[in-house]
């Protein structure tokens, strides 16, 4: 996906506070939810001119509802931690997390499963501490079929040593 997307773009960690070399720092007590699912592997990239994201999901078997298709939760899932991910990289330095105050997600086609699909996702506007982030769910190779489409508000808050400049340098 990222030869396709030009030199801006550049692949990045998702929850950086959650893993192995920044446990400790961070306070995690347990294995984080999202990082280390292998319901929905997900591959983040991230664009430092546009502040956009994108990236992919793989659907599994593990997120199975309907028969071969992808369960709403593990959609609404996806979409949380692709919608934040963009506020965590645009919060100041001495905000450290955004937690989501509101999700809606649109499901507009039948999702199958072993199936990896695009995201997009962007900052609408923002207010203070909040966010409006929205983002879709796309087939891969024909970003006119949409899957899904979100959108979310965010809160930023004040979290001293999880700022995100100590997360920042990946390890991909």
């Amino acid at each position: 996906m990222p030869s396709a997307m030009g030199k801006d773009w550049e692949e990045v960690e998702n929850r950086p506070w959650a893993s192995k070399r920044n446990r400790s720092e961070s306070g995690c007590l347990g294995q984080d939810f999202v990082k280390h699912s292998k319901a929905v592997p997900m591959r983040f990239y991230w664009n430092h001119k546009t502040k956009r994201m994108t990236g992919t999901a793989l659907f599994t078997d593990s997120s199975e509802g309907p028969p071969g298709r992808a369960h709403g939760a593990a959609i609404a899932m996806v979409f949380d931690e692709i919608l934040a991910y963009p506020v965590w990289r645009l919060v100041e330095e001495d905000f450290g997390v955004a937690v989501t105050a509101e999700l809606s997600v649109s499901y507009k086609a039948a999702l199958p499963l072993r199936n990896t699909v695009a995201f997009h996702c962007r900052v609408q506007r923002r207010e203070g501490r909040k966010w409006w982030v929205t983002g879709e769910l796309t087939k891969l190779d024909d970003q006119t079929v949409v899957y899904a489409t979100g959108k979310a508000l965010f809160i930023s808050l004040v979290m001293g040593k999880l700022s995100r400049k100590n997360f920042l340098k990946s390890n991909l």
